[in-house]
């Protein structure tokens, strides 16, 4: 049996499916048991029924395919039934493909505007998601640390009672408050693994259009690959705008602003109320490197790349400012927490002077 496909253009197949989620979620009880071990139990008393999904990716399975186009070949990927599927990086030139012919902006507009859509669309819900995480973690731990208070006294009984060595009870309270606190985060929806997925989403973006705006311009082809319906764009020479005409060359200016720009957004995530954890403490020192890090890697290519860098820096600026609003926080259904800020603005700009003051003297 053949699959007969309609006459239409490679860029209007698309593969969908459909995920259906059912869950019947019950009322979680907290309860102190008496007994040995465990000290404490969250009772979770729930039915995860109903949960299937499938893939879009199951559905064809897919295999490497050379295609012949004005006599080159050139590798992509393609599905049993012979429907090229294109990859999240050829979505992405695709995109800025649209809206430069569509709505006839220079390119340099056309990758701000890129930019702004993407950051707005794909990356901002998964930002207010985190931040609802963070304020559900945050307003839960009052009642665990009133919890852990109760085991450690219940453990200290029991382990009088056994004769066991503190190094053992260490270890039973270490498991005992590890599981309260996963079971707490569990019942109130703000398991602390969630807050990676915005990173890693983040990164997949960037990372896709990084790629597919440096195989525009032509540019280092041994360090952003090619893919097959991404063409270089001569365009991109005369497109610019200001100091930064062609796109296509270096610029030493776009590069040191973005690294003013990280090293400026770093210092502002890191400003918040109260002390600063060792992990918050360790990932603020590792940012700084990277935005450091940051200027050489832009001033060595293309601008068209390095002017969608610092474009998408400042969309992370704006957005931290702006899920740092509380008026904002409550529109968007953010949780208030004990660490909001109540005029983030002032109060910025009072630990910043607090910070560097407190170096120079």
């Amino acid at each position: 049996m053949s699959l007969k496909i309609p006459n239409r253009t490679m860029s209007q197949c698309r593969v969908t499916s459909r995920t259906v989620l059912s869950p019947t979620l019950q009322t979680h009880s907290v309860n102190l048991h008496h007994g040995h071990a465990p000290f404490f139990r969250v009772n979770a008393n729930q039915r995860l029924g109903g949960i299937g999904s499938q893939s879009p990716m199951n559905f064809f399975p897919t295999r490497t395919s050379t295609r012949s186009f004005g006599g080159i070949s050139v590798s992509g990927t393609e599905n049993d039934a012979g429907i090229f599927i294109p990859t999240p990086t050829e979505k992405c030139y695709e995109l800025l493909e649209y809206i430069h012919d569509n709505a006839g902006l220079p390119w340099w507009l056309t990758i701000l505007a890129t930019t702004i859509l993407l950051r707005g669309v794909v990356v901002f819900p998964f930002a207010v998601w985190q931040q609802k995480i963070l304020a559900r973690i945050e307003n839960a731990q009052p009642m665990i640390n009133a919890y852990v208070e109760q085991i450690k006294q219940k453990l200290a009984l029991h382990a009088k009672e056994e004769g066991w060595s503190q190094r053992h009870m260490a270890k039973v309270f270490s498991n005992e408050v590890r599981m309260l606190v996963s079971n707490v985060h569990f019942r109130e929806h703000c398991s602390s693994h969630k807050l990676s997925y915005l990173p890693f989403w983040q990164a997949g973006v960037w990372t896709c259009m990084t790629t597919s705006i440096g195989q525009m311009t032509g540019k280092y082809p041994e360090l952003f690959s090619t893919e097959l319906d991404i063409d270089v764009l001569p365009a991109l020479a005369s497109e610019g705008f200001l100091w930064f005409s062609d796109l296509m060359q270096t610029d030493l200016t776009l590069a040191v602003l973005l690294g003013v720009i990280n090293v400026t957004l770093v210092e502002l995530w890191s400003l918040r109320r109260g002390p600063l954890t060792r992990t918050q403490h360790y990932l603020q020192n590792t940012f700084r490197i990277v935005a450091i890090c940051s200027v050489p890697a832009a001033a060595m290519l293309p601008s068209a790349v390095s002017f969608y860098w610092l474009m998408s820096s400042l969309c992370g600026l704006g957005q931290l400012a702006l899920l740092r609003s509380p008026s904002v926080r409550r529109m968007l259904g953010i949780p208030h927490a004990p660490s909001e800020m109540k005029r983030p603005m002032e109060e910025m700009k009072t630990a910043l002077q607090a910070r560097y003051a407190k170096r120079t003297f």
